[in-house]
């Protein structure tokens, strides 16, 4: 079986912490945060209840505590693991993705 595979265009055009969604060839929804070394990736679905993270609004990290949030009940992840600090799922992570730039653009991978 295949991984599910995705591309989000002109990713290098997102500044350090700014992040956007991304859909999957399975259908997964995913979404890619620029930090400072490069990027990261994650399947957006939140750890507690199973639901995107964003709410629709491709709005995942907060710009004052740095962390990926989610919107439906606060809690708050590290870009760097998508480890849960804060809020009802502390402990648990966000299902990483492999992702890389090609050019300007963020190849993402789940893996196998």
């Amino acid at each position: 079986m295949n991984p599910a595979r995705g591309l989000l265009k002109d990713a290098r055009t997102l500044p350090v912490l700014g992040s956007r969604g991304l859909r999957l060839d399975d259908g997964s929804a995913a979404f890619v945060v620029r930090t400072a070394e490069g990027v990261v990736a994650y399947l957006n679905l939140c750890p507690h209840w199973g639901v995107d993270l964003d709410l629709g609004l491709e709005d995942f990290v907060d710009p004052r505590s740095g962390t990926i949030t989610c919107r439906n009940h606060l809690a708050e992840f590290t870009v760097d693991e998508g480890l849960c600090v804060a809020g009802p799922c502390v402990g648990e992570r966000l299902v990483r993705l492999r992702a890389s730039f090609d050019g300007d653009d963020v190849r993402v991978e789940r893996p196998t």
